[in-house]
């Protein structure tokens, strides 16, 4: 099923595009329209004056397309539309983190890598996944995520998660929290993909996960900036020797998940807010 799911992943990315361009036609009142329209002019046909049909146009010139929307986010900002330029943030944070996961559960399991992502979300999802095997016969991830099935139970482990990181004894970043969500998001759809019989493709699994995870990468900064903090993790605990505590009950488990994460990679963030 994995094997074959850069179709479904490219298909899933470019339908949830496709989707935010006509949450824009549907948002972009006659005047916005021609102002767009202006900014574009020299890159489509002139009489091209509905939304959809500039949009269109735009993709039929290459100028935009769900891997690119750089130019249709300068444009809104011109226009001074920014809600729609967050819209167009959010699905490119969802579609990076989305092709994250994807890697990193292709890559933990030896499968196909040819896939349509940067190279940037592939470095981190390398960086990721080199650090999980330092302490993957140590913290027991697995014992969490055996009932993960379909989107819903991803997203409920994630707050479950995350729950345990505020009723929990440590404290540590946003952006370390943000990132061991990362890494036990992976984890888990990579347990989730070996079974024969679950409710739901991989693909929607990477997609929910993205979705849950998104609110709080835009809470805390960009994509960039992860892309910063998981490089200097990397570099600073790769090689690092590790231990491990007994596995204990389910909601211990994921205690002493957070807690050996924690410990492992964020050992200076203890006591920091």
């Amino acid at each position: 099923m994995l094997s074959s799911s850069l179709r479904t992943v490219t298909d899933k990315l470019r339908q949830a595009y496709k989707g935010v361009l006509l949450q824009i036609s549907h948002n972009l009142d006659r005047e916005h329209q021609k102002e767009l329209r202006y900014y574009c002019s020299g890159l489509i046909p002139m009489h091209d004056t509905d939304t959809i049909d500039i949009l269109r146009a735009l993709e039929h010139e290459g100028k935009i397309s769900w891997e690119d929307v750089d130019l249709l986010k300068d444009a809104l900002c011109k226009i001074i539309r920014l809600d729609m330029v967050k819209k167009l943030t959010d699905f490119e944070i969802k579609r990076d983190l989305t092709l994250l996961l994807d890697f990193y559960v292709r890559k933990i399991q030896g499968l196909d890598l040819c896939c349509r992502c940067s190279v940037g979300v592939k470095r981190v999802a390398g960086h990721l996944v080199r650090l999980m095997e330092i302490v993957r016969d140590t913290v027991d991830i697995r014992a969490t995520s055996l009932t993960v099935e379909s989107s819903n139970d991803i997203r409920r482990a994630l707050v479950e998660f995350d729950e345990e990181f505020d009723s929990g004894e440590l404290t540590f970043s946003a952006w370390n929290e943000f990132t061991m969500l990362v890494l036990i998001a992976g984890e888990i759809i990579a347990v989730a993909s070996e079974k024969k019989e679950r409710r739901e493709p991989v693909v929607e699994l990477c997609f929910a996960a993205a979705d849950e995870l998104c609110s709080r990468m835009t809470e805390m900064g960009s994509w960039e900036e992860f892309c910063v903090q998981v490089k200097e993790r990397y570099n600073l605990v790769y090689h690092r020797n590790m231990e491990s505590n007994p596995c204990l009950s389910l909601q211990k488990r994921r205690a002493e998940v957070v807690q050996q994460l924690a410990a492992i990679f964020f050992p200076v963030d203890k006591g920091y807010n």
